[in-house]
């Protein structure tokens, strides 16, 4: 394997670089597009046909440890700790895409989705939000009050006060709080942040409030999914 040097330090070798980026399931375009590093010169790292830049492995290294990957020695693995960053347009996907291999051999199979409005999910939100559910994971859903477009089951949703819904999705599932970054009112990606003891407090909060918000009573929604 190509093993990266500069200056005799020993940096990233092209076979961490493909290993992080399959980790994040992103092909070659979106690290580019993230990176600023050209496609053509991503391939020819990735198959090692080429002894890189120093300011382009930088670039690529830094963009990868910013979306969660830590480098190792000898490999590589998702940091532990704080946050993950994905900066892509799919975002809210890649979050599901996390849910689901987070949930789905636990013990706790419990989502716990905050600020959700049906009306807005397009088929690939809600085709994401199947796959959890076939795969046993548990909503609950908590929407704006005197919304009636309800895609599930009316035991899955509690209605927020309009004075208090933000439009702006909170899941928690795990030890994990995901959510939507935005830049005025446009979407720039994605955040997980991996805390414990924060995902627990605001999962003891919305257990609370579960209990006494009021439960929906219909759907006008034209199709809707057990």
């Amino acid at each position: 394997k190509l093993i990266i040097y500069f200056k005799g330090v020993y940096m990233i070798s092209s076979p961490q670089i493909r290993a992080a980026r399959v980790m994040l399931n992103w092909s070659q375009k979106e690290l580019a597009d993230v990176s600023g590093v050209s496609i053509n010169a991503i391939a020819k790292i990735e198959s090692e046909k080429v002894q890189p830049r120093e300011s382009t492995i930088s670039e690529l290294q830094k963009t990868l440890e910013a979306a969660g990957i830590q480098f190792l020695k000898n490999g590589v693995q998702f940091r532990e700790d704080l946050l993950t960053h994905i900066p892509t347009k799919d975002a809210f996907i890649r979050i599901l895409d996390d849910v689901y291999h987070s949930l789905k051999d636990s013990e706790n199979k419990e989502l716990l989705y905050v600020c959700v409005d049906d009306r807005l999910s397009p088929q690939e939100v809600i085709d994401a939000e199947l796959r959890l559910r076939k795969a046993g994971i548990q909503f609950k859903t908590f929407i704006e009050e005197g919304n009636t477009h309800i895609l599930y089951p009316l035991e899955e949703y509690r209605y927020v006060s309009q004075d208090y819904f933000n439009n702006n999705t909170l899941v928690i599932y795990e030890d994990k709080i995901a959510t939507m970054v935005y830049q005025g009112k446009e979407e720039t990606g994605g955040i997980i942040i991996h805390s414990p003891s924060l995902s627990q407090s605001l999962r003891n909060i919305c257990q609370a409030l579960w209990i006494t918000l009021e439960k929906p009573t219909k759907t006008t929604a034209d199709r809707t999914y057990d």
